[in-house]
């Protein structure tokens, strides 16, 4: 899976939302997604990765078929 992250100030030194997108399995994906959680603190900056590693872990599970 291909993926790119990131973080953006909402209010200035309060809050800020945090993104990925992301694109699997690479180099020929059959899943695009973007998960983006607003209004975080800045102690949860990575909230959207893993929410994102928990889905494609779960889509990705041979197991579930």
């Amino acid at each position: 899976v291909a993926a790119k992250t990131g973080t953006t100030e909402v209010i200035k030194g309060k809050t800020a939302n945090s993104l990925v997108l992301a694109f699997g399995p690479y180099p020929d994906p059959e899943l695009t997604m973007t998960v983006i959680i607003e209004g975080i603190g800045y102690s949860q900056q990575g909230l959207a990765l893993r929410v994102a590693k928990d889905f494609l872990e779960w889509y990705f599970d041979k197991s579930r078929n």
